[in-house]
């Protein structure tokens, strides 16, 4: 029997954002691991819609990296690993 492979998903949780902004508010982005690595070593997690991208290192420390010219970069308050298989999972290419 084939041993299942498991590729790694991360919830980034972040504080909302001020009143009257144009960003959205607090939220929790489930990111999904990529085939690229950042220049920190560690490899590259994306969003499903590729607008959030981030280097994850093994230790959940977390490198926001900017997807546009004119993005705002918010660091996130606290990054979990998803337990099990993620359901999605499948190695992502931006």
């Amino acid at each position: 029997m084939k041993a299942s492979t498991t590729i790694p998903a991360y919830e980034l949780t972040f504080e909302p954002a001020p009143a009257g902004s144009a960003e959205a508010g607090a939220g929790t982005v489930r990111v999904h691991r990529t085939d690229f690595l950042g220049s920190g070593g560690h490899p590259i997690y994306v969003d499903a819609g590729g607008t959030v991208r981030a280097e994850i290192s093994d230790r959940g420390e977390v490198r926001m990296i900017a997807t546009s010219a004119r993005q705002v970069l918010r660091r996130p308050v606290a990054c979990r690993r998803v337990p099990g298989r993620d359901p999605g999972a499948a190695v992502v290419r931006p």
